[in-house]
């Protein structure tokens, strides 16, 4: 059973939260500018993310407790902060009237659609629809380049190989095709190769990391 904070406890951290949000100052050249208070979260806010993502479910929320007639043509949706793919059954012109219906909620909250058809570009996949079954594979934008923290920069080898570690936890447990799978293990070796970066075995422990643990109901091992 849930239980219900203090009226103290709420009422302290409304005060501190607004405190956060006050000083919505930024710098533009030579100038610093203090922006209105109703304009939005302050420029480099540690509470960026945590409000984003506290705003957008309740507006979700609210979007599907009003029972728009159109809300049946979503399939299928997923949400990542404020990046929403949905799998939409409807025509584009119903499309576009609910994009109209979602952009009635706040003034200052404008969604903005992209029409993928059967692949899309969704955060860091290239997600793509067969006959049966969805395909995934890993995006990069065209103005990704090869430059990463160097081998030979004068910084601890764990900055170095961050990147790496980062790319490779995001491609072992994605469900590739082996052809993505490999095309991506590949560039990964460029990577190494452009930054002299050695990361062999890196790929082989992490999958074999994961595959453990998801055999297992052991706690990992404490890192000392």
């Amino acid at each position: 059973m849930r239980q219900q904070s203090p009226p103290f406890i709420i009422s302290d951290f409304r005060s501190l939260f607004k405190t956060c949000l006050k000083p919505n100052i930024c710098q533009f050249g030579d100038s610093i500018y203090k922006l209105p208070p109703d304009i939005g979260i302050p420029i480099g806010s540690l509470l960026g993310s945590l409000i984003s993502e506290v705003f957008m479910s309740s507006l979700e929320v609210k979007i599907f407790q009003l029972g728009h007639p159109l809300l049946p043509c979503i399939s299928m949706g997923r949400r990542y902060l404020d990046d929403v793919l949905c799998v939409w059954t409807g025509s584009e012109e119903q499309l576009g009237d609910f994009l109209t219906h979602l952009n009635s909620f706040y003034p200052s909250i404008i969604f903005t659609m992209e029409i993928g058809g059967q692949r899309i570009d969704f955060l860091d996949l290239i997600i793509s629809i067969l006959s049966d079954r969805y395909t995934f594979e890993i995006y990069r934008k065209d103005t990704a380049t090869d430059i990463l923290i160097h081998g030979s920069s004068f910084c601890p080898s764990s900055h170095k190989v961050a990147a790496f570690n980062s790319y490779i936890h995001r491609l072992v447990p994605l469900p590739l095709h082996i052809d993505a799978y490999n095309k991506e293990v590949s560039i990964l070796k460029h990577l190494a190769i452009a930054n002299s970066i050695k990361i062999d075995g890196l790929i082989r422990r992490k999958t074999i990391r994961i595959a453990l643990r998801q055999i297992s109901n052991l706690p990992p091992p404490l890192k000392w």
